[in-house]
């Protein structure tokens, strides 16, 4: 996996203004970011360099090599977002993963072959990277 991509805006936040990353969000992260490539998507209205400074102060920003948001990709996050984001990042979307908590974004993701793990939004996410190890080690075995 060459680039795992976090749907922010799907519940590892509890607040965007100021932004509050949900408890385990920061875990995640730390332990994610030890072995993959990471950015942060976020459906907002502001830039990516917005949320970048926005994510910085809430302790989180640190881990993500890029941020974007829907105002500069052109809308919500989706394959053919992702597949934008991904080569923004010099990554070929088939060597990414999407991180979401949002059900139907995993669904349509899935639907047009991408690679998304849904997480539980009512349980912490720290059982997140657990599950990563499990996919990488599939696509390992696959390739």
């Amino acid at each position: 996996m060459d680039l795992v991509v976090i749907d922010i805006t799907s519940g590892f936040l509890v607040s965007e203004d100021p932004v509050e990353a949900r408890a385990g969000t920061g875990e995640m992260l730390e332990t994610l970011a030890r072995r993959y490539r990471l950015g942060a998507f976020v459906d907002s209205p502001d830039s990516g360099l917005t949320w970048r400074t926005r994510l910085d102060e809430a302790g989180i920003g640190t881990f993500f090599e890029s941020v974007g948001t829907s105002a500069d990709f052109g809308g919500p996050l989706s394959s053919r977002v992702l597949h934008e984001f991904a080569g923004a990042t010099g990554t070929e979307a088939q060597h990414t993963v999407v991180i979401t908590l949002r059900r139907q974004v995993a669904e349509d993701l899935e639907r047009s072959d991408e690679i998304a793990l849904l997480g539980d939004p009512l349980e912490p996410p720290t059982d997140i990277p657990e599950k990563m190890a499990w996919i990488t080690a599939i696509r390992s075995d696959l390739n």
